[in-house]
């Protein structure tokens, strides 16, 4: 979520685990300067950890940030021991891309139609186009737009 909220999931950090686009390799960023550039050009992803006691950590640069993720919700590295067998720990893309997007009009309003990875969440997606944020992305929200005061050419 920090890396999320300052904008800094496009750009390598030394110690961060990347992922490349076109096979799913990963490797450990040593050279932020060239990985950034190659985030910009969308052929690497900056990865954030599922915990567990499997997962590959971050060093260096990326590690303090992971650190903090788990210290917010209460945990460490030994909350998952008990646990090991059910929670092994992997890493996830930290920025999905949407695919198949539409857009639709009906009665109610829009109709917003994708698909995303397997792990990713539409709830979180949309919060980003309702303009919310990811943890408000369960809140209650009423209408985009109210529909008295749009024309039917307006969203």
């Amino acid at each position: 979520a920090g890396r999320c909220a300052d904008g800094s999931l496009r750009e390598a950090l030394r110690g961060d685990w990347l992922r490349k686009r076109s096979s799913g390799g990963a490797f450990l960023c040593e050279d932020p300067e060239t990985d950034t550039a190659r985030i910009a050009a969308g052929e690497l992803l900056v990865t954030g950890p599922l915990p567990g006691v499997k997962a590959r950590k971050a060093t260096d640069d990326a590690a303090p940030f992971e650190a903090a993720a788990l210290a917010a919700a209460g945990l460490d590295e030994r909350s998952f021991q008990p646990v090991k067998r059910i929670a092994r720990g992997t890493r996830r893309d930290g920025l999905v891309f949407p695919e198949d997007v539409s857009v639709e009009r009906d009665d109610e309003g829009l109709v917003l139609g994708f698909t995303l990875p397997a792990g990713s969440y539409a709830t979180v997606v949309l919060a980003h186009v309702c303009g919310g944020q990811p943890e408000d992305a369960c809140a209650p929200r009423g209408p985009l737009v109210e529909p008295a005061q749009t024309g039917p050419d307006e969203i």
